[in-house]
């Protein structure tokens, strides 16, 4: 090879390193570093007891991959001369908890590579959800999310559609507030209207007269505490107070 050969090739290296440079900085194109606290995050799925076994070969692979993915969105209009870059998403909140939040962008960010598969093929116990969850966790709630990133410790937590008690149930109230049941007045005629004439409240009554929305709200809030719920859970299709579930004073008066 010619000298005046080897003496283009040499400039044009330099040049193409120097154009590479010149095009990073302008378009704010920066080699970005995925999640932080990985280490920390694995070493936490293998402390769940008897259901993640991460092989060698899986926990070298999500390191590589979780460190190179899930790194927070750059600005479009990003200029690393004058602008830091976006911190990384850290998988840990400290050694010992995990970021939940963080960690399930993990199930979301197309990057990540086959490390989703990875956490559930090897926290075995990930195989007792649904699969459309499994095959998709974002329709999950918040409490299956934090199961699944937890490395799915204990029972798979219930829909809300699953976790809806449907029973029958009595509360007490004082006798002040019994005798004022169902005497409240109307709108239009200032007629008074007794809603608890037929022993039952219908949902239609709940939201249409004060009295008997304060009486369902009350029993809401009873029932809700007796079962160690959110009232919000406690769906009424209606309040028998005879005793039955339909109108008609038949029953016995609770």
């Amino acid at each position: 090879m010619k000298t005046e050969q080897i003496v283009i090739l040499v400039v044009a290296f330099f040049l193409g390193m120097l154009l590479l440079n010149v095009v990073k900085n302008v378009c704010g194109c920066k080699l970005e570093e995925g999640f932080i606290n990985v280490d920390k995050y694995i070493s936490k799925l293998e402390e769940v007891p008897s259901s993640c076994n991460i092989s060698p070969n899986n926990n070298i692979y999500l390191q590589n991959s979780l460190g190179s993915c899930g790194a927070a969105p750059v600005p479009v209009n990003f200029d690393p001369r004058s602008t830091p870059a976006p911190p990384p998403f850290s998988l840990m909140v400290d050694d010992n908890n995990i970021n939940y939040i963080n960690a399930f962008r993990i199930f979301t960010d197309e990057t990540c590579g086959n490390a989703p598969n990875i956490i559930k093929s090897s926290c075995t116990n990930c195989n007792i959800a649904p699969e459309d969850f499994i095959n998709n966790p974002t329709t999950g709630t918040d409490q299956q999310k934090q199961w699944l990133v937890s490395g799915c410790v204990g029972e798979f937590p219930a829909s809300h559609d699953e976790d809806r008690v449907e029973t029958e149930e009595s509360v007490s109230v004082t006798n002040e507030f019994a005798q004022s049941l169902g005497r409240t007045t109307t709108d239009d005629s200032g007629e008074t209207i007794n809603v608890f004439s037929d022993c039952f409240l219908t949902p239609e009554e709940i939201q249409t007269h004060p009295v008997a929305r304060e009486f369902a709200d009350q029993f809401r809030e009873t029932l809700a505490a007796s079962l160690g719920r959110s009232p919000d859970d406690i769906v009424l299709n209606g309040i028998s107070t005879d005793g039955d579930n339909e109108p008609g004073c038949d029953g016995s008066t609770r």
